[in-house]
C-alpha cells in the first residue's frame, strides 16, 4: 500500500534533489561507473547529502544520471562549492563529453514498502502561469489512484526552483511492471486528472539504476562496491501515455 508523502521540513527551505546528466565518452563507461562510486563514498559525508544514486539510460548506455538528494538548498549549494564538488568534478571531467544540472525541490510523493528499485521513470511537463495549485492538486488525485500499484515503489513530484518544468520522478521494481501499468486499460483513468498538462508538453525517460553507496540500504539494488556489474539490459522504447477517455 502506497501512502501520499509531503516533503521533508527537517531544515529551512524543505528537501531538494539535484540531477546531474552526464554523456559517457565511448568506451569509458565502466571506469565512469568506477570513478563515480570513489566519489560517492566521499560525497555521502557531506552535511545534508540524504542519498546519492547513478542512473544510466535504459535506451542510452553512454548517458548516465547522477541523482543526489539533500536535506535544504542550502546543503545543496554548498555541496556545490566543496573540495567534494571538486573531487567528483575532476574524477569524471575526462571521461565525459557533456554535463549539465538541475535542483529540484520535492513538493511531494508516495511510498510504497521496502522492494527493492530496479528502475526509474522520468516524466516531465511544463504547467502555465497561474495553474501551478491546479497541477499540484491533480497530482495528489493521481498519487491516490497509484496506491496499491503492483511495481510501484514510491513516486515525487519535482520541481525546478523559478521554471514551469515538473518531473514525476517514480521508482519501479522492474521495467515489465512499469510497462504493465502502462498497458493496463485503468492507466488512462489514473492519469486522467494530469492529461490537460500532459497532452501540451509531455517527456518520458527510463533509466536503470546502476548503483546505491552502502548506507542507502534498500534491498534489491546493488550497493556501490570496487568492482561494477556487467550492464543490464536495455530496455526498449517507452510508449506514451493513452489520453484520458472522453
Amino acid at each position: 500500500m502506497t501512502a501520499v508523502q509531503d516533503p521533508p521540513t527537517t531544515t529551512q527551505g524543505g528537501a531538494v534533489r539535484t540531477l546531474l546528466r552526464m554523456r559517457v565518452r565511448e568506451g569509458c563507461e565502466a571506469q565512469f561507473e568506477e570513478a563515480w562510486q570513489a566519489a560517492a563514498a566521499q560525497i555521502a559525508a557531506e552535511p545534508g547529502n540524504v542519498r546519492q544514486e547513478l542512473l544510466r539510460d535504459a535506451d542510452d548506455p553512454r548517458t548516465f544520471l547522477i541523482a543526489g538528494d539533500w536535506a535544504d538548498r542550502a546543503a545543496a549549494d554548498a555541496f556545490g562549492r566543496s573540495r567534494a564538488r571538486e573531487t567528483l568534478t575532476a574524477a569524471l571531467r575526462d571521461l565525459r563529453e557533456d554535463a549539465d544540472r538541475s535542483t529540484y525541490e520535492v513538493r511531494c510523493g508516495i511510498a510504497g514498502g521496502e522492494q527493492g528499485s530496479h528502475v526509474r521513470v522520468d516524466i516531465s511537463t511544463r504547467v502555465g502561469p497561474g495553474e501551478e495549485e491546479a497541477f499540484e492538486r491533480a497530482y495528489a488525485v493521481v498519487t491516490d489512484r497509484l496506491r496499491g500499484t503492483p511495481g510501484l515503489i514510491r513516486e515525487e513530484l519535482l520541481r525546478e526552483p523559478g521554471s514551469d518544468i515538473y518531473h514525476i520522478f517514480a521508482e519501479w521494481e522492474s521495467d515489465e511492471d512499469f510497462r504493465n501499468w502502462v498497458d493496463d486499460p485503468s492507466h488512462a483513468d489514473q492519469s486522467g486528472p494530469l492529461i490537460r498538462w500532459l497532452s501540451v508538453f509531455f517527456e518520458r525517460k527510463l533509466y536503470e539504476i546502476r548503483f546505491r553507496p552502502q548506507e542507502a540500504g534498500v534491498r534489491g539494488v546493488r550497493a556501490a562496491t570496487t568492482t561494477p556489474a556487467p550492464a543490464g539490459p536495455v530496455a526498449e522504447s517507452v510508449p506514451a501515455p493513452r489520453p484520458a477517455p472522453a
